[in-house]
């Protein structure tokens, strides 16, 4: 495994790389880093060449501070950037918050995709659903996206406390999480959320994926409702869901189950 830095329009963004083989861009979620998706590495690796950023905003990367910086525009540059620095496709593997851009980058930039597996990442045409309507989707994170006064003013104070909230009984993640957030300091990295949200909400701009499509969703996941991971036959005709017996973070619940099951997809 190694560290690396990659520049792009003045931006430097940290990530890791390992393996040798197919290229595979895996994205972490909110509020992640790399680190998620250390117990997947190692069987991985063997297989593949494993491209594992730190997005901006999180972690080792750069945390700008303009908001041009978290549109979806400027955030699929870098990911096409980080492909074609290595390749000329990648296999997509995201989970959480790097789902919902997989989705974006399988629908807007297809030719730089091979397969795309989604974990416990709604299809833009139920996030905004997921997004108005409280019962889908975790509260604390649900009153940050939507309350932008409350993160940038009360971010630090109230971190803390959601932050365990939102991890459950899974508080051995709090130490990764709470780094790649500068300790509640730093909230940018919702405007990625608020950027995606007025996009699909104010303008679908929806396309068909014809990929392959696998979608694993956690059972017992209690911030995004199983509800929403099915998405239309009509935009993902190719898609496969299945249901596992996890939560929210599967990298860490069942890392040997969700290893199988991205081996035996993207082979």
């Amino acid at each position: 495994m190694k560290h690396n830095y990659i520049k792009f329009n003045v931006l430097k963004m940290h990530y890791v790389t390992a393996g040798k083989g197919p290229l595979l861009l895996i994205l972490h979620g909110f509020p992640e880093s790399w680190e998620v998706w250390k117990p997947q590495m190692h069987e991985l690796s063997k297989h593949y060449t494993l491209i594992i950023p730190d997005l901006v905003g999180f972690n080792l990367s750069d945390k700008p501070k303009s908001h041009k910086n978290y549109t979806l525009e400027a955030i699929m540059q870098r990911l096409v950037h980080h492909i074609t620095q290595h390749g000329k496709r990648a296999h997509i593997v995201g989970h959480d918050l790097g789902g919902i851009l997989a989705w974006h980058l399988a629908m807007h930039h297809n030719s730089y995709v091979n397969k795309l597996l989604i974990l416990n990442a709604p299809h833009p045409y139920l996030l905004t659903k997921g997004m108005m309507n409280k019962g889908l989707m975790h509260r604390g994170l649900y009153t940050l996206i939507n309350v932008p006064i409350i993160s940038n003013i009360l971010g630090p104070k109230i971190f803390p406390k959601v932050l365990k909230d939102i991890l459950g009984n899974q508080q051995a993640l709090y130490s990764i999480f709470a780094k790649s957030l500068s300790y509640g300091k730093n909230t940018k990295p919702l405007e990625i959320y608020r950027s995606v949200f007025r996009r699909w909400a104010n303008n679908w701009d929806l396309r068909p994926i014809k990929k392959s499509v696998l979608i694993l969703w956690g059972k017992h996941d209690e911030h995004l409702s199983t509800k929403l991971a099915t998405p239309p036959k009509k935009w993902v005709p190719n898609a496969k869901v299945k249901l596992l017996e996890a939560g929210h973070w599967m990298q860490y619940e069942i890392p040997h189950k969700l290893t199988k099951e991205i081996m035996l997809f993207l082979n």
